[in-house]
């Protein structure tokens, strides 16, 4: 019974911090693409993204916030 429940808090830890790990890989993603632009047009690429981000748990919107 005890492996049940170290298994369900791993479960429970990972699924929490799931959200900040997506976020991150998100911004890594914008990043590469915006210094593959600047590495094809040899420029400078200044940007302001502003949108409306929703982070989830387990597909379950948690919150929504607005991202600059």
């Amino acid at each position: 019974m005890s492996e049940f429940w170290n298994f369900f808090w791993v479960f429970i830890i990972l699924v929490t911090f799931l959200p900040v790990l997506q976020q991150k890989i998100l911004n890594v993603k914008r990043i590469t693409l915006m210094r593959r632009l600047e590495t094809n047009r040899k420029t400078r690429v200044i940007t302001l993204i502003h949108r409306q981000e929703v982070m989830k748990l387990l597909g379950f919107p948690l919150m929504r916030y607005i991202d600059i």
